[in-house]
């Protein structure tokens, strides 16, 4: 079943970055299939006791605080992103989520500074769709698992 999970979120990571590179926004229908998709599949897991109701809870929390953070931050970082992480978090367990977040976390911070840097525009805002790093790190996962 974990093999079936990684295969899915990662598909579900891909066709999110798609979205947000070719259109800078994804679609509702598609953030909401995927938190389908993980609550059905954390709910086969925790039925056929492969998995906690707590570890479940914890897994998610990483989107949480992003959700909380985006709704402070007045959209500055985008719902959209938290709701991935929330999706993505139902597939994982807390240290696999907290691994991808970290990684993609820091890989755009990193490309931020770099893109700053060159174009030296400290003034205005950056924008960097955050799903292409979140693919990334789920590849990256799948590959260590």
């Amino acid at each position: 079943m974990e093999r079936i999970s990684l295969l899915t979120v990662t598909i579900y990571l891909a066709l999110c970055t798609l979205f947000d590179v070719k259109k800078k926004e994804i679609p509702i229908w598609l953030l909401a299939a995927g938190i389908v998709a993980g609550i059905s599949c954390a709910g086969i897991e925790i039925y056929g006791k492969n998995r906690q109701v707590y570890d479940w809870a914890l897994s998610i929390m990483p989107g949480i605080l992003m959700l909380l953070c985006s709704r402070i931050l007045k959209e500055k970082l985008g719902a959209a992103d938290g709701w991935m992480v929330v999706a993505q978090g139902m597939f994982s367990n807390l240290s696999g989520i907290l691994f991808m977040v970290t990684g993609a976390c820091f890989a755009a911070a990193v490309c931020i500074g770099i893109r700053s840097f060159v174009k030296k525009c400290r003034q205005e805002e950056i924008t960097l769709p955050f799903a292409p790093f979140l693919f990334l790190f789920q590849l990256l996962y799948c590959f260590l698992v």
